[in-house]
């Protein structure tokens, strides 16, 4: 039997009957095996590996037997899937093709729809896989590929995402610990995605859950959090959301001047912490895991989640992809930059038309949260509200030392 139709058996099954955890994990496994051993696009067409991905993501997306060790695959599969993607563009990824007559025209959901429903599903219901799932989030979000076309595609993941990540971040909100950095990081992804969506939905979700969600992202920033920002990426993201929130806040009158003084410390300090050396130690590595081996004879594994996923740098977009022309199925991998270049050279030596070509024209526009300069940004920031965030606030004098010894260009909003 095909892995197409042993996947296929049980999408055409009962409800009542469907694969077992190991059956879901070695078909994962067996499908990143098969994506992993592709070298072109001839090789997705040839084993089909659209049409598997569908019923794949079918599968995963009605799943809730959860199992620890056979589920990692799941996760494996996720991050290969959106790899494979982000190089040479899958059929029925963002959207989904109408089925062909006699079948009705009603629409399905895509590969990634059915991949979000899993991820969003994991959030809120599996404590262990929090880090997993949170960081299938954002590379979810930052695929390469979504068009004006298919923007609705990703507002809707980013409301599926936000409103697990919330939902389960009010369960554990009451005592600050590791799980609540890889919940935050989900809906500060979303944040930058689609600020007035996830703004209204963290309020619909609890009265003042945008103020709740501010506050928690404000003293995961500051050193006194643990475990606090340990990557460049998740300093990166935190301090894009802090500098977007406090904009939002300064619009807000007078009532949102003292949350956005917190962020704007909160700010600094992570800035700062992005300067600092972020290698570990050998007595930090040992630290941790002897505050981990503690954690598992107190019987708290599950809602810390697994160490090791805790390590990951977030994936926040590259702004790379695969050119391909449809008519001469030329294809070449290249960087942003080299974009209007690559295009006439198609259009020149394969005399191709632009229409033939199929190239991610607004993501080159709309660059990525990776090549974001979070310096500029924050340097922008306070150029234009230095006299409302920094003059009277009181903001404690190490942590205004330390941020200028780290950006010394910043000194000149600071002077008395």
């Amino acid at each position: 039997m095909s892995i197409y139709s042993y996947l296929k058996f049980y999408k055409d099954q009962d409800v009542e009957v469907r694969p077992t955890p190991i059956c879901l994990d070695d078909s994962s496994t067996l499908l990143r095996s098969v994506m992993l051993s592709v070298t072109g696009r001839n090789a997705i067409q040839q084993l089909k590996l659209s049409e598997l991905l569908l019923v794949w993501a079918d599968l995963i997306a009605d799943w809730h037997a959860w199992e620890e060790l056979e589920d990692l695959s799941v996760f494996d599969c996720i991050k290969e899937v959106v790899t494979l993607h982000s190089k040479y563009g899958l059929e029925n990824f963002i959207v989904r093709q109408m089925p062909s007559p006699p079948a009705p025209p009603v629409p399905q959901q895509s590969i990634i729809e059915g991949i979000g429903a899993f991820v969003s599903e994991a959030i809120s219901q599996y404590p262990s896989a929090t880090w997993r799932a949170s960081s299938c989030v954002h590379m979810l979000l930052n695929v390469p590929s979504y068009s004006f076309e298919t923007e609705n595609v990703k507002q809707s993941l980013v409301t599926a995402f936000s409103q697990a990540a919330f939902s389960r971040f009010r369960e554990i909100q009451s005592k600050p610990c590791s799980l609540w950095k890889p919940l935050l990081l989900v809906i500060s992804s979303c944040y930058l995605c689609y600020p007035d969506t996830v703004e209204s939905i963290l309020e619909r979700d609890s009265e003042g859950g945008f103020m709740i969600w501010v506050s928690a992202v404000a003293l995961v920033g500051t050193g006194s959090f643990e475990p606090g920002l340990s990557t460049k990426s998740e300093i990166k993201l935190t301090a894009m959301t802090l500098a977007k929130v406090i904009e939002r806040l300064l619009g807000q009158q007078n009532s949102g001047v003292g949350l956005s003084i917190d962020c704007f410390k909160s700010l600094l300090e992570a800035l700062d912490s992005e300067e600092d050396e972020l290698e570990e130690t050998e007595e930090e590595f040992l630290e941790r895991y002897a505050k981990a081996a503690s954690a598992l004879e107190n019987g708290m594994v599950v809602e810390e989640g697994d160490v090791e996923d805790q390590e990951h740098e977030i994936e926040l977009g590259k702004s790379d992809y695969t050119l391909f022309c449809r008519k001469c199925n030329y294809s070449e991998d290249i960087l942003v930059t080299g974009q209007l270049e690559a295009i006439e050279s198609v259009i020149t030596t394969q005399d191709c038309d632009v229409g033939t070509i199929v190239c991610c024209f607004l993501w080159w526009v709309a660059g990525s949260l990776d090549e974001a300069d979070e310096e500029k940004v924050v340097l922008s920031l306070i150029e234009r509200f230095h006299h409302v965030l920094i003059q009277g606030h009181g903001i404690p004098p190490q942590i205004i030392s330390n941020f200028l010894d780290a950006f010394p260009k910043f000194s000149c909003f600071f002077q008395q």
